[in-house]
């Protein structure tokens, strides 16, 4: 197993560990899964940067075309 497995797992064991303790805790299965949810999804932040730099992908894209839309009118 990798380090970094080995980090994500112990940081699903704290977590899970965490979730025990709270009164909305359920079984150990159910808190290693929701542990395991909670790390794996994204955050707001890795969300709003992943839409920009598509956004600024698409204008890019956006771009090249309409120069190349461009020169085909002022370049016969």
């Amino acid at each position: 197993m990798t380090e970094h497995a080995n980090d994500e797992l112990e940081a699903i064991r704290r977590r899970a560990h965490e979730i025990s303790l709270g009164p909305d805790a359920g079984t150990p299965e159910e808190n290693w899964l929701r542990a395991e949810e909670e790390l794996r999804r994204p955050s707001a932040d890795e969300d709003a940067v992943r839409r920009e730099e598509e956004d600024m992908t698409r204008s890019a894209e956006t771009d090249e075309l309409l120069q190349s839309h461009i020169s085909s009118f002022t370049h016969p």
